[in-house]
């Protein structure tokens, strides 16, 4: 966690139209304990520039939001899509979480 300016920053979420430098970015992020949230193509940068990295994380069951949620079985479908390799994506869901 970073400490700017008398504010706490947990997490940060990226997501550029010119990928260059994102990684080196998210890895400064990373260094500073910051987590780093990130979809889309900019997920893409970053699988490719340091995929032992990648982590998956979800806060299902959501047992306290009475609000309608997102499918999360359509989240783990998307998931299939942003790491289509299955070694890589057995490296994010099983073996990144025992690090």
């Amino acid at each position: 966690m970073a400490f700017t300016t008398g504010i706490f920053v947990r997490r940060a979420m990226i997501s550029v139209s010119d990928k260059t430098g994102v990684a080196d970015f998210a890895r400064g992020l990373a260094e500073l304990g910051i987590e780093v949230v990130s979809t889309g193509g900019t997920a893409k940068a970053l699988r490719e520039s340091r995929p032992d990295r990648l982590l998956w994380g979800t806060d299902w069951p959501h047992p306290i939001n009475p609000k309608p949620m997102a499918n999360d079985g359509d989240k783990f479908d998307h998931l299939a899509e942003w790491l289509p390799d299955e070694d890589l994506r057995r490296q994010v869901l099983a073996e990144a979480s025992r690090a």
